[in-house]
């Protein structure tokens, strides 16, 4: 007799800000007793999911007591890493049949029930956020990065519009409270010159905590992403969030000795000209005349 089981994983919510590739994930099958310890009968090797979240159609065989149906368990992993053990799979004798598929809830994410006969089970699954402000982290009413707050920003600032809700009051490019301002100077070319590559260097940000800017690799260290003093006590951000998302992550990157973790931090968050002439150049940008000086 085979065992039959598969399932699918998708993320816990669609949007443009929430973008998963799914065949970075692996899974382990695990036959095991019904009863008892529930010792392991029979283990799959690891089979990675397909880029929609999709597991392979695993027959598994089994001939001990009829009597006593096994389970199916199976562990999540993420790079190497386990992110989810032992979470019960239906199974099913009949690879054709139908069954009541069940929830699974998964931390910080919520289930959700198919009767589609395709899959037994659709577990939710969430990248872990990479912008949190330590001052009112994910969940928390005046989280700053809160997705739809960086949406309805990003949406504004593509029509030159102000978002005063979400604490941007200014339709470009804005440095606020910090020393951004070369990052902003790079940000408003960037805008008005090619505003569908903006909006998506943002949300790489957002969505990765990295991307690219034609050859250049922005990689914003975790102390950038998880700034100090950013916030006030009513909620209002220093500079708006896809601001230092955008400008912070840049400055961030030429940084070896500092990181940039605060609106506070005038020295590491100083543009010296050189570094604005590489991230033209590194847009394909011709430099035809340049006599910037740390003073004029």
């Amino acid at each position: 007799m085979d065992i039959n089981a598969y399932f699918t994983i998708k993320a816990l919510s669609e949007g443009t800000c929430i973008i998963i590739d799914f065949s970075k994930y692996s899974y382990v099958m695990k036959l095991c007793k019904a009863s008892g310890a529930q010792d392991i009968l029979n283990s799959e090797p690891e089979t990675s999911f397909s880029q929609e979240g999709e597991s392979l159609l695993h027959c598994i065989p089994y001939e001990e007591n009829l009597a006593e149906v096994p389970l199916v368990y199976c562990d999540i992993f993420c790079a190497g890493i386990c992110t989810d053990k032992s979470i019960l799979i239906n199974s099913f004798t009949n690879a054709s049949s139908t069954n009541n598929w069940t929830i699974f809830n998964k931390k910080f994410s919520t289930g959700e029930t198919t009767k589609n006969q395709r899959f037994d089970k659709i577990c939710t699954i969430s990248n872990k956020r990479i912008f949190i402000d330590p001052q009112f982290p994910v969940g928390h009413p005046k989280d700053p990065f809160e997705k739809s707050k960086i949406e309805r920003q990003l949406a504004a600032r593509l029509k030159y519009e102000a978002s005063g809700m979400d604490y941007m009051e200014k339709k470009y490019p804005n440095q606020g409270d910090a020393s951004l301002c070369g990052p902003a100077a790079f940000m408003y070319i960037l805008l008005k010159d090619n505003p569908v590559l903006y909006c998506q260097y943002i949300k790489d940000l957002w969505n990765e905590g990295s991307t690219k800017l034609g050859n250049l690799e922005v990689n914003p260290s975790t102390g950038c992403c998880s700034p100090l003093n950013y916030t006030e006590s009513d909620g209002s951000t220093r500079v708006s969030a896809i601001d230092w998302i955008s400008m912070a992550s840049l400055r961030d990157e030429e940084n070896i000795f500092f990181d940039y973790k605060s609106p506070d931090d005038a020295f590491s968050g100083a543009t010296l000209p050189e570094g604005i002439i590489k991230w033209v150049k590194s847009m394909g940008a011709e430099v035809i005349n340049t006599d910037m000086t740390l003073f004029s």
